[in-house]
């Protein structure tokens, strides 16, 4: 029996990261053939090209409002991670660049830092902070779903490499969820959820409509499956009988 009990338990985990992805994404498309992810072909046709990716090597214009850019390698762009349950990313960041305030509802997150000095932290669910300065060399892991964040502290540029249990990790800015939604949260509920009054959630709002659209990569931007996922939905209503 205890030999049954672990058979099981492993085979839950294993597939913890799959389940959410297909679940998730089936219903958020309503039906949509967002479903390759889980049928891009079997292992055994995968060629070397779809096994490897070049995208990794070099810098990323961090030229944007938050200061930090994004550089993905997940199933999205590269199909060898496909049913893996692994996907990277590089990250680089301009000096006082940030990654927004944000979560990876589908990964748990594991960063090396290859050059510069990093601020990073994350919030449990009892609204503790946890954080620590990192420079190069060091390595600093984000647990799944947390709120958290990294920002650079030094004077110069800095870039990571961060690893996810995940082969499309999913990443919501909270920020954005709130103040840049479609459609938009109410701005009444926003102000009374955070103690602030109707004109000041409106002003907030102003500064980051401008970005909802093609706001794209530093992590806290829309990736491509967010905006296909958000397309599709919107063509699927568009053809619903009213």
């Amino acid at each position: 029996m205890p030999a049954l009990d672990a058979a099981t338990s492993c085979h839950g985990f294993c597939n913890l990261h799959h389940k959410p992805i297909r679940k998730q994404l089936k219903e958020e498309a309503m039906g949509m053939s967002y479903m390759k992810i889980d049928s891009m072909g079997s292992r055994a046709r995968q060629t070397s090209r779809q096994t490897t990716s070049s995208s990794q090597g070099s810098g990323g214009n961090t030229n944007n409002p938050a200061g930090s850019l994004v550089t993905a390698a997940n199933v999205e762009t590269f199909p060898g991670v496909n049913t893996l349950g692994v996907s990277i990313t590089h990250i680089d960041y301009a000096p006082g660049g940030l990654n927004p305030l944000h979560t990876h509802p589908r990964a748990t997150k594991i960063i090396f830092v290859l050059e510069g000095t990093l601020e990073v932290g994350f919030i449990t669910t009892d609204n503790k902070l946890f954080v620590k300065t990192i420079t190069k060399g060091d390595v600093f892991v984000f647990p799944r779903g947390l709120v958290h964040f990294q920002q650079n502290r030094g004077y110069g540029p800095t870039a990571v490499v961060a690893v996810f249990n995940s082969q499309l990790q999913g990443m919501q800015v909270i920020a954005m969820a709130l103040f840049a939604p479609t459609p938009p949260v109410s701005t009444d509920i926003l102000a009374k959820a955070l103690r602030i009054d109707s004109g000041e959630v409106d002003a907030i709002k102003a500064k980051f409509a401008p970005k909802s659209k093609g706001y794209r990569k530093s992590e806290g931007k829309l990736d491509r499956s967010e905006m296909q996922l958000i397309q599709g939905i919107e063509r699927r209503k568009s053809h619903t009988p009213i």
